[in-house]
């Protein structure tokens, strides 16, 4: 990797010690002249396909003229531009001294390089059955999608697409008793692969444009689009943060059905002061309303973040060694005005022979932008369903049902009983503080039995866990900023379960099986210790998912 290109060595010396007993060799090795790259040569086989420009290809080398010869940079420069996922084949290799275009002689010192490519099939058009876990929250999502895919649009190697899905969202709703989410969606995506430099680090551009339609609880759906742009930055490998992610968005929400659902709640209410609690607890789908009908703007928001990103684990599904750590902070300002800050880290580490240690640390804040309580002009709590934060479900507090749990002092929704459910889905908090801790065991392959039976249990896997942790500041205007600093820990539930893994290409199958230690939405027996039937089902929360909690 330091302009050797190639070396040849002697044959060894072996000479024998006087006393007959120790050995000694020498080889002598001859590394040659270091060459530079004075060459580099474009072949390109189309297989009856468009051609992807030249300078498409030279922008995913990591070789130069001038240069000193380099295998790593050869072989990562292979990797680039296999990464584009327009080329069936990619070879990298050396051209001889006498085989150049003008047929001339180069010295020792210099050596040119050859990139030869064939070009795939650029088009793919199917559908498939979706079995997949979201990245932010972890939920482990069903459904069914259509794809049609184009790569190499405008010759850059740009990758256009289609999708149309129908997903059941979470379905560990359906092991807890929930009506499960559901959602209807089509994208378009154009993503531009490496149109620049930033602090010496190739990066490319993704554009989406969306429609959503998400039935949250029947008959509450949200209906969302908009338009996203994403820049992901590779940052140097040795440091902490190897990851930058840059993103800005417009986005539109309307919700339907809403008026219906705050009706319920008003004829619960029997004196002037209930109907005023309802209005604060959906207060922001009240300003989203107001802000759709007064303003008369298209989009309901913008949005851009950043987030910033350390992945040093020795496999990304299921790693055994290594940390894994996100900081990221967004703006929004539109029909809610915020600042969302959010930090997370997990560690995994080796305990002993088919023994695995994993933490986590999960902290999260949304700064609301002039909010004043009591004043009806300043009261908007609005922010985007899906930047909300909630407590609960099978990556989060495991022995809760999904979104269901909430600090009794600065989240507890009161006397709405027969909207609770729909709340508890609907209405997050602003705060968030999650620790966990996992010891995960992988049985050892057993000997004197069938290859599948040996295989299924090599592949099989306990945890003992534990979660603490809970969501706070619920967004109301009553509640959202209550939270005190010793709710912390008399608002933090601790939870401790089972689960089985079973390995799969896409990461491990889970179900865990978790109950209460220290529950602090009980009146009473917050502790588990003398409280009645703690063995009963009704004590204990079934999750599944798909890839580790954390």
């Amino acid at each position: 990797n330091n302009g050797y290109y190639r070396a040849i060595y002697e044959p060894p010396l072996v000479g024998i010690s006087a006393d007959g007993r120790h050995d000694t060799i020498v080889v002598s090795v001859l590394p040659g002249r270091r060459v530079r790259i004075d060459t580099i040569v474009f072949e390109e086989n189309t297989g009856g396909y468009p051609s992807v420009n030249e300078s498409t290809r030279r922008r995913q080398l990591d070789l130069e003229v001038g240069q000193w010869y380099s295998r790593r940079n050869i072989e990562q420069s292979r990797s680039n531009l296999m990464s584009l996922g327009t080329f069936e084949i990619v070879l990298i290799d050396t051209i001889a001294h006498d085989s150049t275009r003008q047929g001339s002689h180069r010295p020792d010192s210099t050596i040119g390089i050859r990139v030869f490519t064939r070009n795939s099939k650029p088009y793919d058009v199917g559908t498939s059955l979706l079995f997949y876990q979201t990245a932010v929250d972890n939920y482990l999502n069903l459904g069914v999608g259509a794809t049609a895919q184009y790569r190499n649009v405008f010759g850059g190697a740009q990758v256009a697409s289609v999708t149309l899905q129908y997903v059941l969202q979470d379905i560990s709703r359906a092991a807890q008793k929930q009506e499960l989410e559901t959602e209807a969606l089509a994208s378009i995506v154009l993503a531009w692969p490496n149109v620049g430099r930033l602090f010496g680090q190739r990066f490319g551009i993704q554009t989406s444009t969306f429609y959503s339609v998400r039935e949250l609880v029947n008959p509450f759906v949200l209906e969302s689009g908009g338009i996203a742009v994403r820049a992901p930055i590779s940052l140097y490998g040795y440091t902490f943060f190897n990851g930058l992610d840059v993103n800005f968005g417009l986005e539109r929400q309307v919700p339907r059905n809403f008026q219906g659902t705050l009706d319920d709640a008003l004829d619960e209410a029997t004196t002037q002061e209930d109907s005023a609690y309802v209005y604060s607890v959906f207060n922001q789908f009240l300003v989203l309303d107001e802000y759709l009908t007064t303003t008369g703007n298209f989009f309901t928001g913008i949005n851009a973040g950043l987030t910033l990103r350390g992945d040093h684990r020795d496999n990304p599904v299921n790693p055994k060694s290594g940390t894994f750590s996100s900081v990221s902070v967004e703006w929004g300002w539109g029909a809610g005005k915020y600042v969302r800050g959010q930090f997370f880290v997990s560690t995994v580490f080796p305990m002993g022979k088919g023994l695995i240690g994993a933490t986590k640390v999960k902290l999260g804040h949304i700064q609301l932008l002039e909010f004043i309580r009591g004043d009806s002009l300043m009261d908007n709590t609005y922010v985007p369903l899906e930047r909300q934060f909630f407590a609960g479900g099978p990556a989060s507090i495991r022995s809760f049902p999904s979104r269901f749990l909430h600090d009794p002092n600065s989240g507890e929704i009161r006397d709405v009983e027969a909207n609770q459910y729909i709340l508890s889905n609907v209405i997050g908090s602003a705060s968030i503080v999650e620790l966990g801790f996992e010891a995960r065991y992988t049985f050892e392959r057993p000997r004197g039995m069938s290859d599948l039976w040996a295989s299924i249990i090599e592949r099989s896997g306990v945890t003992f866990f534990t979660d603490i942790g809970n969501a706070f500041n619920r967004f109301t205007t009553d509640l959202y900023g209550t939270m005190r600093l010793e709710d912390l820990y008399k608002g933090s539930a601790v939870a401790i379960g089972l689960g089985y893994r079973f390995d799969t290409p896409v990461g491990p199958f889970r179900i865990d099986y978790a109950t209460s230690m220290y529950d602090p939405t009980r009146p009473t027996d917050q502790w588990i210790f003398g409280r009645k039937g703690v063995f009963n089902t009704g004590n204990w929360q079934l999750s599944i998912g798909l890839g580790q909690a954390f």
